[in-house]
């Protein structure tokens, strides 16, 4: 049926002259007619909701924001980190928002749908410069006129500081052509990059180094492969401060927005690079993962990460956590280019030698057993750790199971294990990163007292008033207990859920966040302690379903099999998105 559809534009003046009408198809609305819109007067009460709330924005007055939206699941928020879905969900993104960026309306048009529904565009100029569109449904009801849609186009950012600490175009060019041209590589600000400082995700530091002119002479080694292969640096990312922390949440601009899982945490460590690596910035992020530090942010954000060997890559250059522990590794959208990565940085790792004996003596490593190696790489044997899934989602356990189903259809062989001492190793961990923590940045924590957030700033509380005798029967356990665990472990592959649940929400309170690291520590920590690879991939989910992964724990120097394995496991997975 035919309807007339009123058009009107308004300007900063608030000209609420009706321009036109014209004819269109509106389904089986019925007719609706110019007097049917009450003129000016319907129109100026929208205007008046509209002025309201751009009044409501300015003062950030949450309890005004949430009446102007219409209450239920049905109300939807967007922007260009996703969708929010009801007004709960709106309503928590606007209290921890902290406000909004100061603006003034420069236009607005109008588009009549019936009486009692309009579309509106709002045209933005924000105190910093730039434009944004805002487009909104309004619905009047018995509270008068509200918002059931909004979608909002902020002016683009030249830089998200959430994201990045610098970028550039590029900020550091490759160094030769090779098998990553063309790629780009968002790199953890724990890097030394030439010409550049390491803020270490802590702008007191990194202040501290400007002021002592303390500039990266020479790229890390890490950094150097890549560059020499082809690939070219967009720019330094974010990290969790001193890289300690899994959530993504310490810095002063954090959390960045996970692409992948809006109004859910990013992950961390190596937040920043995953978050452009996850939202298409970037397709190469450079990492460390002492703790799960690449993994963790992998599994909320639908990648690929891969925590290698400990010491087949240098860490020479890397600003260091838990010596011990620190692995170099990184992030991608796809197998096929974090293959080449692998390639680009270690290429003697081929993967004919993938698990080779030898493989287990590379440089820096930490001593680790010769191990019996299966004699057909890409049918190794599979451990099922059940002992280790404890608070793990359902899920999420779904999903491992249905893994586990599918390597067995495959013809591989699956065994579960209850490793001696295995429930040792978070303790052990634990102590011993905080240890090494504290030795590595102690003197500068005590120095700088209200540098860090407050949960990192805990952590290094704790560290340097570990009990002497803890610490050192600890340190004195970590050899003897990776080496029970690596020959127990043998040639054989670990299949784990990556972390216990998708991603957590920005607004959990601490006492779930702390619940969430506890169950992560549990999964993450052993490829960590017995200094073995792990790659962490992501499962096909539903369409709008949080992202999840799981992770292959292999035998050292088991790379290149690892990731020949997950994607025989999920192929489906193995297309870049």
């Amino acid at each position: 049926m035919e309807s007339h559809l009123a058009y009107a534009y308004l300007s900063a003046a608030t000209d609420f002259r009706i321009s036109q009408v014209v004819d269109r198809v509106v389904g089986v609305h019925a007719t609706i007619r110019r007097s049917d819109f009450e003129g000016d007067q319907n129109l100026g009460v929208l205007i008046a909701a509209s002025e309201s709330y751009e009044e409501a924005l300015a003062a950030n007055d949450t309890n005004a924001l949430d009446a102007a939206f219409i209450e239920g699941l049905d109300t939807l928020r967007a922007d260009a980190h996703g969708i929010l879905r009801g007004s709960e969900a709106i309503s928590r993104f606007r209290g921890r928002r902290g406000g909004t960026a100061r603006r003034e309306v420069v236009g607005r048009d109008v588009r009549w749908i019936d009486p009692h529904n309009a579309l509106m565009v709002i045209e933005t100029r924000t105190l910093a410069g730039g434009r944004g569109l805002n487009t909104q449904h309004w619905t009047l009801g018995p509270g008068g006129w509200r918002i059931a849609l909004a979608q909002v186009a902020a002016p683009a950012a030249a830089i998200d500081p959430a994201v990045w600490r610098i970028v550039g175009t590029p900020l550091v060019s490759a160094s030769a052509d090779g098998l990553l041209a063309g790629e780009r590589i968002a790199v953890k600000d724990l890097f030394a990059v030439a010409g550049q400082r390491i803020g270490a995700g802590v702008p007191a530091y990194l202040a501290e180094a400007e002021s002592e002119n303390e500039i990266e002479p020479v790229h890390a080694p890490a950094l150097a492969a890549l560059l020499e292969a082809g690939a070219e640096v967009t720019g330094i990312a974010q990290t969790d401060e001193f890289a300690y922390g899994l959530t993504g949440t310490s810095g002063p601009h954090a959390p960045a927005a996970n692409p992948a899982a809006p109004g859910h945490l990013p992950g961390g460590s190596t937040s920043g690079p995953a978050v452009a690596v996850a939202s298409g910035q970037v397709s190469i992020g450079l990492g460390t993962d002492t703790a799960g530090s690449i993994r963790v942010p992998a599994a909320y954000q639908g990648l690929w990460g891969l925590r290698t060997t400990h010491g087949l890559v240098s860490r020479a250059g890397v600003l260091p956590l838990a010596p011990s522990f620190d692995a170099v590794g990184w992030l991608t959208r796809s197998p096929e280019l974090l293959r080449r990565v692998l390639e680009a940085s270690v290429p003697e790792l081929s993967p004919a030698a993938a698990l080779s004996a030898e493989a287990n003596s590379v440089p820096e490593s930490v001593p680790l057993p010769e191990v019996a190696l299966p004699a057909h790489p890409r049918r190794p044997h599979i451990l099922c750790l059940p002992d280790l899934l404890t608070g793990v989602d359902p899920d999420v356990l779904s999903a491992y199971h249905a893994a586990l189903a599918r390597l067995a259809s495959q013809g591989l062989t699956i065994t579960e294990l209850a490793p001696a001492h295995l429930a040792e190793v978070p303790e052990v961990f634990r102590v011993v990163q905080a240890g090494e923590a504290h030795a590595a940045h102690g003197e500068w924590v005590a120095a700088h007292p209200d540098a860090l957030d407050p949960a990192v700033a805990e952590r290094f509380r704790a560290a340097a008033n570990l009990d002497p005798a803890v610490l050192t029967a600890a340190t004195a356990r970590l050899p003897e207990l990776r080496a029970h665990l690596n020959a127990a472990l043998g040639g054989r592959v670990v299949l784990l859920p990556t972390t216990p649940g998708p991603a957590p929400r920005v607004d959990a309170d601490p006492a779930e966040l702390d619940r969430v690291r506890a169950h992560t520590l549990r999964l993450t920590t052993l490829a960590s302690l017995t200094g073995r690879p792990a790659l962490a991939f992501p499962v096909p989910r539903a369409p709008g379903a949080l992202p999840i992964g799981l992770s292959l724990i292999g035998p050292p120097g088991s790379e290149h099999t690892l990731l020949a394995l997950a994607e025989t496991l999920f192929p489906s997975t193995v297309r870049e998105i």
